[in-house]
């Protein structure tokens, strides 16, 4: 299964189409900008918590390691011909979603990464959010999830 590799530069190329014109609010920075101001986001169903993106100062470092491993182990699974592409597709749309790179879209840049994973291994892909229910467990399990993610990445 050859394919271009997945690159920093394609994410921010994706962003910047994915959001382009009057889609992101002023505030959101440029499609295909990494965001450089500090962020978080409030959801759920306790809209009094919220969620804390690791420091604007960090995400191109994230990012890079992100893309990196996100290499390797494509890498590994077209040499190995074995892969679980639930676990690699989730494990890599975690991460994305919780650096937050971008000022907005990061949801649906998540989704698009977990989806071109799971096209390119198991040949199809995965719809959610499609009830306010399922949007909101959606929500719960991100917020979770970024928890989870400061703790294990000791983020900066």
């Amino acid at each position: 299964m050859g394919s271009e590799p997945i690159t920093e530069s394609l994410l921010r190329e994706i962003h910047g189409i994915l959001c382009a014109g009057k889609v992101l609010p002023e505030e959101a920075g440029q499609p295909g900008v990494y965001r450089t101001w500090e962020i978080a986001a409030r959801h759920g169903n306790d809209m009094k918590k919220k969620s804390i993106f690791i420091r604007s100062s960090a995400v191109p470092r994230y990012m890079a390691e992100m893309v990196e491993d996100l290499q390797k182990d494509m890498f590994t699974v077209e040499e190995s011909k074995a892969v679980d592409p639930f676990d690699l597709a989730s494990r890599y749309c975690y991460r994305l979603v919780c650096i937050h790179p971008f000022g907005d879209g990061n949801g649906r840049m998540c989704r698009i990464l977990l989806n071109v994973i799971l096209l390119k291994y198991a040949g199809f892909v995965s719809t959610f959010g499609g009830t306010e229910a399922e949007r909101q467990e959606y929500l719960d399990l991100a917020q979770r999830s970024n928890k989870k993610f400061h703790k294990d990445m000791g983020s900066s």
